[in-house]
């Protein structure tokens, strides 16, 4: 909300918006007599809006559960770490950093550097192995991306 609220008063504009969905990235709920923990993972019964990030180069995918009970009503909640972050500001230069962003506009710096594309999961493959769990619904390239 607090984007819009920003964009608003920056363009002089009344912008609408719909919230989409709203969740944790991790968190436990109480179902059925038990408390079911997801970590890595975010609920995906049928119809339950969702929405999967990848990096901060390849974007994100809203999604609409399947209620899959193979995949215990669940899907990944992210592309997911491919490497520590260590491991990322050992690998990777300021230089490919730069090269992997061109046509984003962002925060890249040595700060930032362990959050480099290369450091996720191909966000495409991880989509295209739970097709059977999530309906994408709309598929989201990022054009700006700020990392706090």
């Amino acid at each position: 909300y607090k984007v819009v609220e920003a964009l608003n008063d920056v363009f002089n504009k009344d912008l609408k918006y719909d919230l989409w969905v709203n969740k944790n990235h991790n968190h436990a709920i109480y179902e059925k007599g038990y408390f079911i923990h997801r970590k890595g993972a975010t609920p995906a019964k049928k119809g339950e809006r969702g929405i999967i990030p990848g990096n901060m180069r390849d974007g994100s995918f809203l999604v609409e559960g399947k209620g899959n009970r193979k995949f215990l009503n669940s899907s990944s909640h992210g592309a997911g770490r491919s490497m520590s972050r260590r491991n990322a500001k050992k690998r990777y230069t300021m230089r490919q950093f730069e090269e992997s962003m061109k046509g984003i506009v962002g925060n890249i710096s040595k700060k930032t550097l362990d959050e480099l594309p290369m450091a996720y999961k191909n966000i495409f493959r991880v989509m295209e192995s739970q097709k059977d769990s999530v309906k994408v619904v709309k598929y989201i390239k990022p054009i700006i991306n700020w990392k706090g």
